[in-house]
């Protein structure tokens, strides 16, 4: 009975698909003839007509796969119609609506009055959200307002895949995708009559898909969009009812989060503009990627591949695998916030600063082009380095316990140690470690060398974090702490020689990371035509100089390259042209002129290189030198993320320990100042920090403010520097940091900036309570060492690390217990 009932089932699937291919082919056939389609604008992506209507092939499968089910399943077919009949109805009315408004065009008005008349017979059929069923929570009884979120989510599901509706094949896969995460829950739980009717819905959506991929010849148009968006919502409400009106809701928003996130996106992203929040635009999610360089279809998959993640992590937590199912959340939704960021979607965050030699320059980032090839090697070497993971992890067990070259007591059972949450806290664990150390983000330039360098230092790293979090004081010695030795090393040999290989092959057939890179050469002078010479000349330099850019027009070739524009027009240029790496060759040597065409199209995924010169090993410039080309590069890391988590993290606990611990201290010290009537104890200084901005730094006050003399305990405070103690409060607040250049008066800054060259360098990090230039030359303040200091700090903004913070610290630490030169 059991294989007797698949084949029926793939007999219903297969019915569907063939009327969904034979009503498309017609309707194509119908809306050609007649001219039923749509005509070109500039909110549509295609630049001819186009017939519409192919919603109606979907809907014709559709229904050709639920009512087959009358005869080939009849049980079923009773069930399906007792649970589904009301939804059945609806679906004649918002496709009649889809129709009229593909022929003759509908207002938004009574468009949506047709969807409330559909969404109010749904729910008329009892198909009603009273109590929302959370995973990880009690349910949540809406009350009255159970028919208020039921309109809700039908019309606003309904709307949402409407408005994915842009490109060829977008809007109907996502849906497929969607149904198929359905099908297979239904199927498992044994809810047929469910799992028929997104059987029904896939092949119609398949049969039409082969009309509507790109290049279309065929647009769903409304009919399709209303139709699809409506029917999931409202078999999504029926199928994951577990009782009456008790509805698990997250598992249909996970499946169907591509369409409801980028309405909801659009929707505050048109508020923040100030526009209409319901105006149609050509800004949603299929729009931007297009615009920033993907092909229509790499566009479609990458939005295919997107919605496949949320559906395999509603299917999980359906499913109960909660430890799987919330991994997957957080990582998905942590993609998707890192994707709608790399978007551009976050208009309102801050703006980045660029300070240059006299000017400072406010820059919005702009969303870089997106590289599909550079996506692929990263996803690559993520493969690979998930692989090795964990065959390093068997390759230390069965070395260890099974190959009987090492002794042992007791050996874990192979179920133990590859039990499937240990290998996904491993892998996560690893890959996690590796991306905070940017080694998913390692360009063509960099050697082989300092590519397994910077993977040794991280795996090294890891282990012994590993060591440190298995130490059992009572057996130090024991076999774990050996297998975790071997585990190391066959982790360093395993990924080193999978990331090897990767970058062989690509090198080999010069693809993904290594094919030649699309390049902008801004400039035309003369060492510019140098520089193209070497470049030609050198294969193995991977640029692909696509043309240069001036600050004038103009209206010839340079070095047998195109001109492209000027200056203005650079984000235009970088967007249109793809361009991932840029060449600065021009003869000005200000700083200002560098930083105003950084400043220009500001973009993380863009690479600015510049020709080495005395100027910018002196300037204070964060460069880095690149591997086998004449070229430096603008603006590495100084510190990789997880340096930066620690150091913030170190700023936090080590503040607030002395703030406790010194409490007793400074509450003798304000006793004191207001014995010797300093009144107030503590003074606020107006004082320059990250970016530029004017914050507060607290100081135990030192003078009394009536005499205007220093009693003795504010000279103590002020020759020992305790008098800076309260600052650990801005430390705490983040407004400074245990380590940084020195902060320093709203009025000295606006006097050095005129009088010390890159003095506005200083404020690319948070100011220190002690620094690198402070230990160097003390806390003079003659003009002629502010100099100094300020290549100290310099000095130390070019080779920050925690190390180098700690050095500081224990100099500080060692200067102040000896008071030597300290004032």
């Amino acid at each position: 009975m059991v294989e007797n009932q698949k084949i029926i089932f793939s007999l219903i699937f297969l019915l569907s698909l063939a009327a969904g291919l034979m009503a498309t082919y017609f309707v194509r056939a119908v809306a050609r003839r007649f001219k039923i389609g749509e005509m070109p604008d500039p909110r549509k992506v295609h630049k001819t007509f186009m017939p519409h209507m192919g919603g109606l092939g979907i809907y014709t499968g559709f229904l050709v796969g639920v009512f087959s089910s009358a005869w080939l399943l009849p049980e079923i077919y009773v069930q399906l119609v007792k649970q589904f009949g009301g939804i059945l109805l609806a679906s004649v009315v918002i496709v009649a609506l889809g129709v009229y408004d593909d022929l003759k065009g509908l207002s938004a008005g009574k468009k949506f009055f047709g969807q409330f008349l559909s969404a109010t017979m749904i729910i008329l059929s009892g198909c009603v959200i009273e109590r929302i069923s959370l995973p990880f929570a009690m349910d949540i009884e809406l009350g009255w307002l159970a028919v208020p979120i039921t309109y809700l989510w039908l019309i606003g599901v309904s709307n949402a895949v409407n408005l994915l509706d842009g490109l060829d094949g977008l809007a109907g896969g996502i849906s497929a995708i969607a149904s198929a995460v359905f099908a297979a829950l239904a199927y498992l739980n044994g809810n047929f009559a469910f799992f028929i009717v997104n059987l029904a819905l896939i092949g119609g959506i398949l049969g039409f898909l082969k009309f509507n991929r790109h290049p279309a010849t065929i647009f769903m148009g409304d009919t399709g969009s209303l139709f699809l968006g409506l029917i999931l919502a409202a078999i999504s409400i029926r199928g994951f009812e577990t009782t009456p009106g008790r509805i698990g809701l997250l598992v249909p928003m996970l499946a169907l989060a591509i369409p409801i996130g980028d309405t909801s996106v659009a929707f505050f992203r048109r508020l923040n503009k100030g526009k209409h929040p319901f105006k149609p635009d050509k800004d949603h999610l299929h729009h931007r990627l297009v615009y920033l360089g993907l092909s229509h279809a790499h566009a479609v998959y990458m939005i295919y591949l997107t919605g496949a993640a949320f559906g395999i992590t509603a299917f999980l937590l359906a499913q109960h695998y909660f430890l799987t199912g919330g991994i997957a959340l957080a990582l998905v939704t942590g993609l998707a916030a890192f994707g709608l960021k790399r978007l551009g979607f976050l208009e309102a965050e801050r703006t980045k600063t660029y300070y240059g030699d006299r000017l400072i320059f406010e820059a919005q980032p702009m969303p870089g082009p997106l590289s599909v090839t550079r996506l692929i090697h990263k996803f690559l070497l993520l493969c690979v380095d998930i692989f090795t993971v964990n065959a390093a992890l068997f390759m230390t067990w069965w070395f260890r316990f099974r190959s009987g070259w090492m002794p042992y007591e007791s050996a874990p059972s192979a179920s133990l140690v590859f039990e499937p949450t240990v290998m996904i806290i491993f892998t996560l664990g690893w890959v996690a470690l590796f991306y905070m150390n940017n080694l998913y983000n390692l360009r063509w330039d960099v050697s082989r060398f300092d590519h397994l360098r910077r993977v040794f230092r991280t795996i090294l790293f890891g282990v012994i974090i590993l060591f440190v979090l298995t130490f059992n004081p009572a057996e130090p010695f024991s076999e774990g702490r050996l297998s975790l030795l071997i585990y190391g090393g066959f982790l360093l040999l395993l990924v080193s020689a999978g990331r090897l290989a990767v970058i062989n092959l690509e090198k080999r057939l010069k693809i993904l990371e290594y094919a030649p890179h699309r390049t902008l050469l801004i400039g035309n002078s003369t060492k510019a035509r140098r520089l193209l010479k070497d470049i030609r000349q050198n294969p193995h330099l991977l640029y692909d100089v696509r043309g240069y850019v001036t600050r004038e027009a103009q209206d010839k070739h340079f070095a047998g390259l195109p001109f492209l524009g000027t200056y203005d027009q650079l984000p235009e240029i970088i967007r249109r042209e793809g361009i991932e790496e840029v060449i600065i060759a021009i003869n000005e040597r200000s700083r200002d002129e560098i930083l105003n065409l950084v400043s220009r199209i500001d973009s993380p995924s863009v690479i600015f290189k510049v020709l080495p010169q005395m100027y910018d090993a002196i300037s204070g410039l964060r460069t880095e030198e690149v591997i086998g080309h004449p070229l430096i590069r603008l603006f590495p890391e100084a510190m990789r993320p997880w340096q930066w988590m620690v150091k913030r993290l170190l700023d936090i606990t080590l503040s607030l320990f002395l703030m406790i611990a010194l409490a007793p201290l400074f509450l003798l010290i304000v006793l004191l100042q207001l014995l010797s009537g300093i009144h107030p104890p503590f003074e606020v200084q107006n004082v320059v920090g990250k970016h530029g901005r004017i914050f507060g730094m607290l100081n135990f006050a030192t003078v009394n403010r009536q005499t205007g003399k220093q009693p003795l305990i504010g000279r103590l405070l002020y020759n020992s520097r305790i008098y800076k103690l309260p600052a650990l409060i801005n430390i705490f607040l983040g407004k400074m940091s245990f380590v940084g250049p020195r902060p320093e008066t709203v009025e000295v800054v606006k006097h050095l900036r005129q009088k010390i060259k890159f003095y506005n360098r200083r404020f690319q990090v948070r100011p220190g309570l002690t620094g690198w230039a402070q230990v160097k030359y003390r806390y003079e303040e003659a003009l002629k060492y502010k100099r100094d200091q300020l290549k100290q700090d310099l000095f130390y903004l070019e080779n920050m690390s925690l190390s180098f913070d700690l050095r500081i610290l224990m100099r500080s630490f060692l200067i102040f217990m000896g008071r030597k030169g300290a004032r």
